[in-house]
């Protein structure tokens, strides 16, 4: 399941990026309120997004998981 591994690793990164996004976003706050808004909520849409891909994931890996036993089990009945 190599592929399912370097998805979820790409996850773990996007987390780490919209953590330091938070981070800059806490700085700029008092500097330029309008565009610190505008950033909140486009993290928010990517953090949305992130978890919907996650659940897809999960779904795709499941069912790949299962065919791949069922699979298994046709193969070994032979």
């Amino acid at each position: 399941m190599g592929l399912f591994t370097i998805i979820k690793n790409l996850f773990t990164k996007v987390e780490g990026i919209e953590s330091q996004v938070e981070s800059f976003v806490a700085e700029v706050e008092t500097k330029a309120p309008q565009v610190a808004a505008e950033v909140k909520t486009e993290v928010t849409k990517v953090k949305k997004a992130t978890a919907k891909a996650k659940e897809v994931v999960a779904e795709v890996e499941t069912k790949v998981k299962k065919a791949t036993a069922k699979k298994a089990t046709k193969t070994t009945k032979k």
